[in-house]
């Protein structure tokens, strides 16, 4: 599998793990979402992934999904979700998984969060996510301390 195959996975991975329902002790950022909301995520090796949500309905949110390398979009992909799907597991419902209350700053600002970390095979993965940050809320994935995805923007039209 190509590193850009791999990345790609691990976002789209992420970002479902990021829209489980609010019937778990998950942040639900969908819950409010609002079309033109906004985030841009930063990745190892200069790529950017910029999620845009382009439609909000009772039942469902469709997020567009730019991967951006060097200014050029690479690929765009579409999705329609579900906000009543709750199919997805949980992080915490994941074998030494914990979760405990954390804040990160971005631009400038302290967000308060909810960071949830798994140990598997001595390796740990945090996921850092947080209602005030739209689309998923997903602020930072990393594993064994070095990000996989990190957030530097967000904003609404």
């Amino acid at each position: 599998m190509s590193k850009f195959a791999f990345i790609m996975l691990l976002i789209v991975s992420m970002f479902r793990c990021a829209m489980l329902s609010a019937e778990t002790d998950m942040p639900d950022p969908l819950a409010d979402a609002k079309t033109g909301e906004w985030v841009l995520y930063e990745m190892p090796g200069g790529m950017q992934q910029r999620q845009t949500i382009i439609s909000v309905d009772d039942n469902s949110v469709t997020v567009k999904m730019e991967t951006i390398i060097n200014g050029t979009v690479l690929s765009s992909i579409e999705e329609k979700m579900d906000r009543s799907d709750t199919t997805q597991p949980a992080i915490t419902d994941m074998d030494g998984a914990t979760s405990y209350n954390g804040s990160v700053q971005i631009k400038g600002k302290q967000i308060p969060c909810s960071v949830y970390e798994v140990s598997v095979n001595g390796r740990v993965s945090r996921t850092y996510m947080s209602n005030e940050v739209p689309v998923t809320g997903l602020i930072k994935s990393e594993m064994d301390g070095n990000a996989a995805l990190q957030l530097v923007d967000y904003g609404s039209k």
